[in-house]
């Protein structure tokens, strides 16, 4: 599939790993084995066993090592096979390919691309999560759709006014702007003393007075996107109001698929309990956003976005411009290949 090979995926939250076995899943149509060593350390190999082709993913973790679940050949965390429970020394041709695996802010990225140009400084900064005053939830869905899709319904919150009515509906009248700092574009959209929608007033009780409400969308290459969402009283700053904190990041699983990681934070002072708060992000995303993306990707019915000329509004200009940044680097990627 087209995809950015020398940049930095998700594959996954840490605590995904907390139950001691292998994670398999498929990153740019790879099959990926994830696993922690006896050591702490994390490790990625390509989750297909040389000799009968099975899943690694299915197999067993024995100290530093993976075991496949098959036939027990034991393989490294760079990938060589270490031991042949069947007899005999193991087979050098027993090789797997490694990838480059981190752990930070309690998400797994993984590099697909050349070893040697992996660069710890390119993981997007998701270091909210690591604050204390912070409740969190986290999640992880599947989308049948191209990841650049769902980007731009991320990057263009103007359809909340359309398919949201928990976070707005026809009351979400904006202004907005967009910035660009070096590789990183911020969508941000500004509603300015409106009635307070369902998810403000659980977050930032008015009593049905109105607030002004931030919404600023940061992007980052490939696909990794962080909102953060203030309401306030109208004219006051935002930092005396109330704040969501959202993680939305996509990861490609074929051309046609998509990981969806996401997670959303709010104080632990706030009176938005987990159960409500996880009851708004489904509905919003489950029954709103998934369901039409999904739709509109079959209506597309494989052609390439550009191909099927698109009218472009003024407010598609963060997702135009992303998608321009994402196939540029791709097309600069791949003559570096050829040359």
């Amino acid at each position: 599939m087209k995809a950015l090979k020398n940049t930095w995926y998700m594959a996954g939250w840490v605590h995904e790993l907390e139950n001691e076995n292998p994670l398999g899943r498929k990153i740019i149509d790879i099959p990926i084995v994830i696993y922690r060593g006896d050591d702490g350390e994390l490790a990625a190999l390509f989750d297909r066993c040389p000799h009968r082709f099975a899943p690694l993913s299915k197999g067993r973790i024995k100290g530093n090592n993976l075991q496949c679940g098959y036939h027990g050949l034991t393989f490294n965390c760079e990938g060589s096979c270490v031991d042949n429970p069947e007899g005999g020394h193991p087979p050098k041709s027993a090789y797997l390919n490694s990838f480059p695996i981190v752990e930070k802010d309690n998400i797994i990225w993984i590099w697909m691309g050349e070893k040697e140009k992996f660069d710890v400084s390119l993981i997007p900064d998701y270091s909210i999560h690591n604050d204390k005053s912070l409740s969190f939830l986290y999640g992880h869905s599947f989308v049948k759709s191209n990841y650049e899709l769902i980007t731009d319904n991320l990057l263009d919150l103007s359809h909340t006014r359309y398919i949201h009515p928990g976070f707005g509906g026809e009351n979400y009248e904006y202004d907005h702007t967009i910035e660009v700092q070096e590789q990183e574009i911020y969508s941000k959209y500004y509603v300015d003393s409106s009635p307070n929608s369902e998810i403000g007033e659980a977050m930032f009780p008015t009593k049905g007075q109105a607030v002004d409400e931030y919404n600023d969308m940061r992007w980052n290459l490939p696909a990794s996107l962080q909102l953060e969402v203030w309401f306030t009283k109208p004219g006051d700053k935002k930092e005396n109001g109330a704040v969501n904190w959202a993680a939305h990041i996509l990861t490609p699983k074929t051309k046609h698929e998509t990981h969806y990681f996401w997670a959303s934070g709010v104080s632990k002072e706030s009176p938005l309990d987990d159960k409500t708060h996880l009851n708004f992000l489904l509905q919003a995303f489950n029954e709103e956003d998934k369901p039409m993306i999904e739709a509109c990707y079959e209506r597309m019915s494989g052609n390439e976005f550009w191909d099927m000329k698109p009218v472009v509004l003024k407010v598609d200009s963060a997702a135009v411009r992303a998608r321009r940044t994402l196939n540029n680097a791709i097309a600069h990627e791949e003559r570096s290949d050829n040359s």
